[in-house]
């Protein structure tokens, strides 16, 4: 028999039945941050100088200015981001884990990639959100900006990797 058995059902009902409870919370902060990102962007619009900071170094000292028309293309690029991750969402059987599925650990493997990505959606869209809010506030950025940012995805990457790895050696000693 092969190690990587016939997964389940995973129809867009039978999946949506399994996803965790955790992913429609986050899912509502996202839904939160791009909608409440978005308000407070066309709200202090009128008011923004005709240029904006666009770019950041890696101390998250400005770097690069705008027009402040470039304020649409950084929500943009929010609503993308996270409209991207939430279609791959709505994909589930075409999701790899990198280890083996079977069918007892498939319901198991779902939920944790499940709250990986959406998780991951989060983290990004609040990146993006303060991104916005520091480019309507016209100041540098914290030092450590990009690497509480880095550290959170990857730390969020490995946690949640780390689980997999040990779910899927529990099936396969």
């Amino acid at each position: 028999m092969s190690d990587i058995a016939t997964p389940i059902d995973c129809s867009a009902n039978a999946c949506r039945d399994k996803r965790p409870r955790i992913t429609w919370i986050v899912d509502g902060l996202c839904i939160a941050l791009l909608v409440g990102t978005t308000a407070y962007a066309a709200c202090r619009y009128a008011a923004l100088p005709e240029r904006i900071p666009v770019h950041y170094n890696a101390k998250g000292v400005i770097d690069g200015y705008g027009g402040k028309g470039m304020m649409w293309l950084l929500l943009a690029g929010m609503w993308g981001v996270v409209g991207c991750l939430s279609f791959v969402e709505q994909f589930p059987k075409c999701w790899n884990t990198g280890f083996r599925t079977t069918k007892e650990n498939h319901v198991r493997m779902l939920s944790l990639t499940w709250t990986l990505i959406s998780i991951t959606k989060l983290i990004v869209a609040a990146m993006f959100a303060y991104l916005v809010m520091a480019a309507i506030r016209g100041g540098n950025l914290p030092a450590l900006f990009m690497p509480i940012v880095l550290l959170a995805l990857g730390a969020n990457f490995l946690y949640w990797l780390a689980r997999a790895f040990f779910v899927a050696m529990r099936q396969h000693p």
